[in-house]
């Protein structure tokens, strides 16, 4: 009985190996005559297992690993079956091998468990007594698959549980019951981009997506993190993980594929004046500020203004915040000045400030909320009078806020350094709602209409909120471990960028609930039948085709 098959690897020879005690053999592809042939061990006296008894895989320098039931992996020479090496596997362990790596690195299951072995070791990498390993006469199974790219391990077991492991500790990272039976064989597909189960025992193949993305979302712009998106959309302005806060790693990236557009030389602030225009900041060798326009489409500078009255003690000269059309400018003195991002002139007012943390203003520089030492204060923003104040301590206690973004309908959304998040009445100062907040300090921004809010924390949640009526849009979002804690929201509200790092692409959300509806009718594949629809909907609404592209059943 033949258990365990392999390819060499230039594809002209086929390995067999079965039997009680796992003997090997060996075919030519072209005629497809035997040319050798490997005895295996002798079945362990211990053992009752009598199926899959020897794992077969190729490793480095193209020897073949022979698995065994007492647990030892021959490395064989595949031409001449000669002995070149052995690895000490337990019992129960190399029923079933698989080469990763290269070839460097061995994965050894059985009945007792499994076991990871880099070949350049002498001894394992790791080991588990937990096991999905099932094959007997009712269920044959090859319960788990390697994505090297990603570094994970996926294991099925006889009941449809499917597990996501570390590939480098064995350790579980999620569990999901897919509810299709036991599973007869998992494959990595598409690139290491989908995992591909196929049961024993059903009809059905099931498709997942373990790259991180979906069908309504995408990474983009490798070794970035996003900072804000144009005012249509189409760009995105991104900061190079790899040195942040360096005034030069600023790039214009095509929102819709990632691609670089152009790179913002010597800018330590950029924003948007336009569609097509950029504003950006950069401090000249004397320690003045110059901002400059940058024209997409031309991809250069259209303009260039020196301020020698303000002077920057460092490339980011402080502080720089923005609004529709304001620059606000703290180069860490006592004074906050603001520019007309129209005509690149300062303007007034200029406003004091002791201990800045913080500056949001509305679109049209109105109004101007602080965030100091001194606690929030809201300005005029056209003759610099301060409308008014609220302690710092009279937010929670005695929290500081550390971040602001005022919204429109004279609306403020303010993050403490706890995470909670708060809207304010601008013109009242009272609280309108308390928003479920993040674990730990909080960034938040909004959308283009102000009526989306955006919370990013230190846990690396991600949380959408309705300003006006306090309310949470959807579940939160996690960036992945490894990857910044940056976020921005696109003007209409309907695209999210997070994440990114060195080495990691930013992943993009759609937030279109049309595009989501579209997304779901293509995973389902079908419409509701009138069963389901009896049981989640009832009689909400009459029945009708949810997904119209498909037929009624």
């Amino acid at each position: 009985i033949t258990d365990n098959a392999t390819f060499s690897p230039d594809g002209t020879r086929l390995y067999l190996a079965g039997g009680r005690d796992g003997d090997v053999i060996a075919f030519s592809i072209p005629d497809g005559n035997e040319i050798g042939h490997l005895d295996g061990f002798p079945h362990d006296p211990d053992s009752t297992f009598e199926w899959t008894t020897a794992g077969l895989a190729f490793v480095e320098r193209d020897l073949l690993a022979v698995g065994s039931t007492t647990g030892t992996v021959r490395l064989v020479d595949p031409t001449t079956f000669a002995d070149v090496g052995s690895l000490p596997f337990p019992s129960g362990k190399s029923n079933l091998l698989t080469a990763f790596n290269g070839g460097r690195s061995l994965l050894g299951e059985g009945p007792t468990g499994r076991i990871r072995w880099d070949l350049g070791s002498a001894s394992r990498k790791w080991e588990t007594d937990e096991t999905t390993f099932a094959r007997n006469q009712v269920n044959e199974s090859d319960p788990c698959a390697i994505a090297d790219q990603i570094n994970r391990l996926y294991c099925a077991d006889a009941s449809g549980r499917l597990e996501e492991r570390d590939l480098s500790t064995g350790g579980l990272i999620r569990a999901l019951d897919a509810q299709n039976g036991a599973a007869g064989s998992l494959w990595i597909a598409r690139n290491g981009t989908e995992l591909v189960s196929f049961p024993s025992q059903t009809q059905i193949v099931s498709r997942w997506r373990i790259d991180g993305l979906g069908p309504v979302s995408r990474r983009l712009g490798s070794g970035y993190q996003p900072v804000s998106y144009s005012p249509d959309g189409r760009r995105l302005i991104a900061r190079r993980a790899t040195a942040a806060g360096d005034p030069s790693d600023l790039v214009v990236l095509d929102a819709a594929t990632g691609g670089t557009i152009g790179s913002l030389t010597g800018w330590g602030f950029a924003g948007w004046s336009s569609d097509r225009t950029l504003i950006g900041a950069r401090v000249a060798p004397d320690g003045t500020l110059v901002l400059e326009a940058y024209d997409v489409g031309t991809k250069t500078i259209s303009a260039s203004i020196s301020f020698p009255e303000i002077a920057c003690p460092d490339p980011n000269c402080g502080a720089i915040f923005e609004s529709e059309h304001r620059l606000w400018i703290a180069p860490f003195v006592r004074k906050i000045f603001t520019i007309d991002k129209d005509t690149m002139q300062r303007i007034e007012p200029t406003l004091p400030v002791i201990g800045l943390n913080y500056l949001s203003g509305s679109g049209d520089g109105d109004r101007v909320v602080v965030s100091s030492d001194e606690g929030i204060a809201v300005f005029d923003g056209q003759s610099g009078a301060r409308l008014g104040v609220i302690k710092a301590d009279s937010f929670n206690g005695t929290s500081i806020v550390m971040r602001l973004a005022v919204a429109s309908g004279g609306r403020l959304v303010a993050a403490t350094v706890e995470g909670d998040v708060l809207v304010y009445d601008l013109e009242t100062r009272n609280v309108l709602h308390n928003l479920s907040g993040a674990r730990g300090f909080t960034d938040v921004s909004v959308n283009g209409d102000g009526r989306v809010a955006m919370a990013t924390g230190q846990d690396h949640s991600v949380t959408l909120y309705d300003v006006p009526s306090g309310e949470q849009i959807g579940d939160r979002l996690v960036i992945p471990e490894g990857e910044l804690a940056a976020g921005a929201l696109r003007p209409d509200g309907k695209a999210l960028a997070i994440g990114g790092g060195a080495d990691k692409p930013f992943l993009v959300w759609d937030l279109d609930p049309e595009h989501w509806v579209t997304a779901a009718c293509e995973l389902a594949g079908r419409n509701l039948t009138t069963d389901e629809w009896a049981t989640y909907i009832g009689d909400l609404a009459e029945y009708h085709p949810t997904c119209p592209a498909y037929p009624v059943t």
